[in-house]
This record gives structure tokens, C-alpha cells and sequence, in this order.
């Protein structure tokens, strides 16, 4: 099990939280980009605690090498205050954000988040993380906190020749000034910006990623936006949501990854009972295989 790659975008509504686990020799790194929400309604009930905390330890998780919230929305960090509780931690990091900015969403221990400043590169295992922050200082430090999205720190997952980018809420000018200082580079999966919103995508961004597959966090009438969905057809780009597909698995191999999809997956009583291992060994129906670029080009 340790030396399966893997990377989980959960079903969690509206809101963001992936998994990714790094094989190592030893050991199994993870990350936690993003939290998934916790609203603090329904009389305090605590979703965190009730759904996702259940689910990462049915996973085997004890330890989280690194959590990275992508910025100051409860749709996005809502559950850490919970998943520092019942996990050990390694390190939390963020974008530069201040105090201010983190007041609405109730973190507990704000001194456990470490604020990126800048760009930088992190290793875990075979796993490269580049993360990209916002780094604009032209505004008033009052006026900080008004445009959260945009300012949501950025990042690229990279193992093996699979890559794969997480832009948070960010809108389309963020996005192409990353194209446009080359701070960003073809990936082989785009997750789609605030949960499938029309305002984080274009024609230009999609030709610059040049995504083979881009999948949707999100739910309800405009998440995924219908304009969004038409651009993803039109580039004929292969998409999920998780609002249909459920929760989504990509399984990196030597030359090509899978996509799984746990919903056709689990139909299967047999595939259901051994969910959600057995799929990386059977590429069924509900799994479909895609080249890494690199591959491309060799064969090319």
C-alpha cells in the first residue's frame, strides 16, 4: 500500500479537499490541500468531526505531513480547527495572509500557519509541491482581506512525470498573469478554479495548461458554471465533477495515470468491498487511462 501513489478530490459539496499520498521507501507522505467546510450551522453540528475525520482514518491516516490552505474561506479551512484534534500534524503553510484575513473563518491556533511570502519549492518523497502566493503590495493593508480568491496561494503537485495544478478561488487576470510570467507550466489535471465558477477560466488558459483531464469540486446550479462545462467540451477536454462522479481518485503510473470515479466504481459489490483499493489493480469501465505529456512527446 505504501508504495501506491494516490490523489483523492473528495465529494464535499461546495468546497475544496484533496488528498495526495507521496510513496517513499519507507514510508507514505500526505498532503491536505485544503480542509473542506465547516459552516458552524445546523446547531454547531461538526461535519469535519462526523464525515471527513472517518474517512481519512479509514484511509490508514494517523499523520498529515503538511496541510495547505489555499486561503481564508471556511469552504476551503473550515475543518482544521477538528483536524488538528484528531491527527498529528507535520506543518501547516498558507499565503501571506494577515490576522484580520483569518478572523471569519475561527481558526483556533492561528500560530500553527505558516505564511508564504514568496515562491518556493517543497519536497516530499518523489513529490515536488511549487507554490506560488500572491505577492502584490500596492494596497492598503485594510484592504487586504476584500478579495480573498484572488489572492489564494497557488500550487503544482509533480511526481514522476504526472502534474497536476490547484488554483484555489483564483479568477482568470490571476491565472494568466501566472501564464504570462511564466510562472506556471503544462499539467496533465486541472482542478477548476472556485469550484467550476465562469470567472476562473478561459479559452487561452485551457491552450497554455493544456490539461488532459480537468475535474470539478463543486455543486449546484452554477458549480460547475454551464459556460465552463461548454469550454471544457469545445477544447474537448475530459472533465468530472464530484457532484456526479462523487468522490474522484488519480492513480499515477509509469507512463500514464488513472481516473477513477468512486460512484461507477462502487456499484460492484465486490469492487465496493474493497473500495477504494481495488481499482488501482482493475482498469475498468470506471477508470480511464491517460498519457503524461512527457510520454507524448517521446513518442512523438
Amino acid at each position: 500500500y505504501h508504495k501506491i501513489p494516490m490523489i483523492i478530490v473528495f465529494d464535499v459539496g461546495k468546497a475544496d479537499a484533496i488528498l495526495i499520498k507521496i510513496p517513499s521507501s519507507f514510508k507514505s507522505y500526505y498532503v491536505l490541500w485544503d480542509t473542506g467546510p465547516n459552516f458552524y450551522n445546523y446547531r454547531n453540528f461538526n461535519w469535519t468531526k462526523f464525515y471527513f475525520v472517518p474517512v481519512l482514518e479509514k484511509l490508514g491516516i494517523s499523520y498529515i505531513d503538511l496541510i495547505v490552505i489555499s486561503h481564508p474561506d471556511l469552504d476551503h479551512s473550515g475543518g482544521l480547527n477538528t483536524l488538528i484534534k484528531y491527527f498529528e500534524i507535520g506543518e501547516v503553510i498558507s499565503g501571506n495572509f494577515n490576522k484580520k484575513c483569518w478572523e471569519k473563518v475561527r481558526l483556533s491556533s492561528l500560530e500553527i500557519i505558516k505564511p508564504l511570502p514568496t515562491f518556493c519549492v517543497k519536497k516530499l518523497g518523489e513529490g515536488e509541491f511549487f507554490f506560488y502566493p500572491y505577492e502584490r503590495r500596492y494596497f492598503e493593508e485594510e484592504e487586504r482581506c476584500k478579495d480573498l480568491n484572488t489572492q489564494s496561494l497557488v500550487g503544482i503537485f509533480e511526481y514522476k512525470g504526472f502534474s497536476m495544478i490547484f488554483p484555489g478561488d483564483i479568477d482568470v487576470d490571476r491565472f494568466l498573469e501566472l501564464i504570462y510570467t511564466k510562472s506556471i507550466f503544462p499539467v496533465e489535471v486541472l482542478l477548476c478554479p472556485h469550484h467550476g465558477s465562469k470567472y476562473g477560466l478561459n479559452s487561452l488558459i485551457i491552450e497554455k495548461l493544456k490539461p488532459e483531464v480537468a475535474l470539478i469540486s463543486g455543486r449546484g446550479r452554477y458549480f460547475p458554471h454551464p459556460n465552463i462545462v461548454t469550454l471544457l467540451k469545445e477544447k474537448k477536454i475530459y472533465y468530472l465533477t464530484t457532484s456526479s462522479s462523487g468522490a474522484i481518485y488519480l492513480f499515477p503510473k509509469k507512463d500514464y495515470f488513472l481516473v477513477c470515479e468512486e460512484k461507477n466504481k462502487r456499484k460492484s459489490f465486490w469492487n465496493n468491498l474493497f473500495f477504494p483499493f481495488i481499482h488501482y489493480y482493475l482498469e475498468d469501465k470506471s477508470c480511464k487511462k491517460f498519457f503524461y505529456h512527457s510520454f507524448k512527446i517521446l513518442e512523438s
